[in-house]
């Protein structure tokens, strides 16, 4: 907050079901570690699928937000992605990796034409524009593999019913990163949303 804005980080994303992040963590705790170092581990409860982050939002802009997502989610459809095999972005020397990820297969098409409106969408309200997509999970950062990641076992094949986008708040409190939904909107031809209240 600052000259009396009140800004928030937010990011839209697909939220996944509980018992997708119990597996998911399950995998990363019995499979995943065993093969690491340090890193930065994402919390169970913070695991989705980012479709645009936005960054530093001001709270008076985000009724146009919720606005733009609810013309992104009208007359679509929900549909099913699975989960893959892990992966990384920037592998650097020593096997360290930036980030450590659980991809996704399925309807990715469909996926992409979500990111590719709400792209639309955001950038006229002001955003960046970034074109770039590779769904996944993320799992770790800042992380070093002791084991080969091309030998790990993959996860068995999850179905992910991406029934809703969300718009979220990134946040900590107690030391503890938080991802708290603002806006929800079904993809089922239905209009209505869920609002946090502040």
């Amino acid at each position: 907050m600052y000259e009396g804005v009140y800004i928030l980080i937010t990011f839209i994303a697909v939220e996944l079901e509980e018992n997708i992040k119990n597996r998911v963590w399950a995998y990363t705790e019995n499979v995943l570690k065993p093969c690491c170092e340090g890193g930065r581990w994402v919390r169970k409860d913070n695991y989705h699928i980012t479709l645009k982050y936005l960054g530093d939002t001001k709270e008076k802009d985000l009724a146009a937000v919720f606005k733009a997502l609810k013309l992104v989610a009208r007359n679509k459809e929900g549909f099913v992605l699975y989960t893959g095999s892990p992966g990384t972005f920037g592998m650097q020397k020593g096997l360290t990796a930036r980030v450590l990820w659980l991809g996704v297969s399925g309807n990715v098409e469909k996926l992409k034409s979500i990111k590719d409106e709400i792209e639309e969408e955001m950038a006229g309200l002001g955003f960046g524009v970034d074109r770039r997509f590779s769904p996944h999970i993320t799992l770790s950062r800042d992380v070093k593999f002791t084991g080969d990641i091309e030998a790990v076992p993959p996860l068995p094949s999850l179905g992910i019913s991406v029934r809703a986008i969300s718009l979220m708040e990134s946040r900590v409190e107690g030391g503890k990163r938080l991802y708290i939904p603002l806006a929800v909107y079904k993809l089922d031809n239905s209009q209505g949303a869920a609002h946090k209240q502040r």
